[in-house]
């Protein structure tokens, strides 16, 4: 069995509040911030690997607040060497009210299969995931392949909902504690080209 604890805080500060009549100042300037603690614990059990968080989560708004309880839990299965499904389900619980209304946490039902292809030193690692969510009470399909070729990764991937279709693709390169990748998107919702490069270093 294994643990783990997660800490998360995110603010933004200079956020304007104005009436619904245009001016040149806004009525007062403020801040919104979040904030979760949690912890996590992993076990294998019965054939399977099982997981589950709880967290608390708290939003701060202007000058209202409101705090409650969010957990997830998951499993994984191996069906074969190269075969594993799995399943989890994210965000199930509740917030106190924010002045008049009670925030909804983004609930989430995910499951996926995962298959291991492998061709000469290329290591192929396609992946089949659907999802649904509370936000946009609708399903979102991806379908992704990770490609390794010794010190080299392929990434390309596909996602497909009732509104939007992306597709994105990089590479990576690891060598010894450091790593290099760089990534692209290309999507329908017409809002360019999102690149990103990251260097990551591994500590012993």
């Amino acid at each position: 069995m294994s643990y783990g604890l997660d800490l998360k805080y995110v603010v933004l500060d200079d956020l304007e509040l104005r009436s619904e009549r245009p001016t040149d100042d806004p009525l007062a300037t403020y801040s919104a911030s979040g904030f979760a603690l949690g912890g996590s614990f992993s076990k294998e059990l019965m054939g399977m690997n099982i997981g589950a968080a709880v967290r608390y989560v708290r939003i701060d708004l202007y000058t209202e607040n409101s705090s409650g309880i969010a957990a997830d839990v998951g499993l994984t299965r191996n069906i074969s060497s190269r075969i594993n499904v799995g399943g989890a389900i994210l965000n199930f619980g509740k917030m106190s009210t924010l002045r008049s209304v009670e925030p909804k946490l983004p609930l989430r039902f995910i499951t996926t299969a995962n298959v291991l292809v492998e061709t000469g030193q290329l290591v192929n690692n396609i992946s089949i995931t659907g999802e649904w969510s509370s936000l946009i009470k609708s399903s979102v399909f991806y379908v992704s392949t990770v490609s390794r070729l010794n010190n080299f990764e392929f990434r390309l991937s596909s996602k497909l909902s009732k509104e939007v279709t992306e597709i994105s693709g990089g590479v990576g390169l690891q060598f010894g504690i450091y790593g290099l990748n760089y990534g692209v998107r290309f999507g329908s919702q017409n809002l360019g080209m999102p690149q990103m490069i990251d260097l990551t270093i591994q500590l012993p």
